[in-house]
């Protein structure tokens, strides 16, 4: 059963998890492209819309190396998919900069970034981190395949952008061991997608984020920003159920009958 975490109200931060932005009928043009992947994939309109919503509201959005401050809000977008300009170009329309965690093996691939425009985003001040060499999943792979999907990524990244700090995991496959191999290898900040606010101080080095859906309105994600309890315990109960199925019949089958049910 959930239980509320000590920090749990509207005064305190949170981490926002998107993929592509990208229209409906394009959403096997960009980022990893499967049977459901759509899910996760929302139009530059209702992207946009939850921009305005965050800009007239009295959270700040701010990146990893920022002095952390009560309710701020981090803009975090996985795979690097070549929409990442989309939502970088609209970020910049409001001042808002993000953080965009690559697979690093899939970078100049159909529907992916190149890598100038990988470092035009670094230049442009938002944060690139990795998302492991080939999207592997890091629970189920054994310590050396683990460690060269952590290592190598960032390696990488330091090698083209000169630093690399943070890290989100795929699939939302971790564990206290995943979590502890990205911390020895010198990531300072670990992104999972296991719903959790932050807290009012210091900014976490694991950091629980909250699943943007395609459908995810700006209503939704007011319940988000202001902390109702009754949707933190619906979206937190509803991930953990999915993290129990994925142990128990694989991540793979999980996903197959997924997208034969909805």
């Amino acid at each position: 059963m959930s239980v509320l975490p000590w920090n749990w109200n509207g005064s305190t931060s949170v981490a926002l998890l998107y993929h592509d932005v990208v229209s409906r009928e394009a959403t096997d043009t960009s980022g990893v492209v499967t049977e459901g992947s759509w899910r996760y994939k929302l139009s530059p309109a209702a992207f946009e819309a939850h921009l305005r919503l965050i800009d007239e509201s009295d959270f700040t959005p701010r990146l990893v190396g920022d002095e952390p401050e009560r309710r701020s809000v981090y803009f975090t977008f996985d795979d690097g998919g070549r929409t990442a300009t989309t939502a970088a170009t609209l970020l910049e329309k409001y001042g808002f900069k993000g953080h965009f965690f690559i697979i690093t093996d899939r970078i100049g691939k159909t529907g992916y970034l190149e890598w100038d425009q990988v470092e035009a985003l670094s230049d442009a001040g938002h944060v690139v981190g990795s998302h492991t060499v080939s999207h592997a999943n890091l629970l189920t792979a054994d310590p050396e395949r683990r460690r060269h999907e952590l290592a190598a990524s960032k390696s990488t990244i330091e090698s083209r952008l000169g630093t690399c700090r943070s890290v989100s995991i795929p699939r939302g496959a971790h564990d206290k061991s995943v979590i502890a191999a990205a911390s020895d290898i010198g990531y300072e900040f670990v992104f999972t997608s296991d719903p959790r606010r932050l807290g009012d101080g210091t900014l976490p080095s694991r950091i629980g984020r909250w699943n943007i859906w395609h459908d995810t309105g700006t209503e939704e994600l007011m319940k988000i920003l202001q902390g109702s309890p009754a949707y933190f315990l619906k979206t937190s109960g509803r991930w953990e159920l999915m993290q129990f199925l994925k142990r128990r019949i694989g991540h793979q089958r999980f996903i197959e009958i997924r997208d034969m049910l909805l």
